[in-house]
């Protein structure tokens, strides 16, 4: 084998060490992201579960929601909030799918790197 190719296994495998850092700063801003998204998506149940209750009336397409019972108000709040249910979902997703991406990314580094030693050791 020849040292050409063990250079050309080191390069890939810092390439992919560049790729899972990249992607690793971009973990941060996702968690942060899924965080916030879930919260809002929270706060805007509990603001509408509690205007229900105080009687405020409430348009999901094209059907009037007022005067509900205490047993079917969260089910109708979430109706009601289903965009932010949609960002939240979305931005866990965007994380889970980095997470996804870092494993793979790992994976293939292990594999050069094994390659790398097997060239280092056939080298000598």
């Amino acid at each position: 084998m020849s040292e050409i190719e063990v250079i050309s296994v080191a390069e890939r495998i810092n390439k992919i060490d560049r790729e899972v850092r990249d992607r690793l700063r971009g973990l941060k801003a996702a968690i942060d992201a899924a965080a916030n998204a879930e919260g809002e998506y929270d706060k805007a149940i509990a603001i509408v579960m509690a205007e229900l209750e105080a009687g405020t009336e409430y348009k999901l397409d094209s059907r009037v929601i007022k005067d509900i019972g205490t047993s079917n108000r969260e089910k109708l709040a979430k109706g009601i909030c289903w965009p932010q249910r949609c960002k939240f979902l979305q931005a866990q997703n965007t994380y889970k799918g980095l997470l996804v991406q870092i494993r793979a990314l790992e994976q293939s580094q292990s594999g050069q790197q094994s390659i790398y030693s097997k060239l280092e050791q056939m080298a000598r």
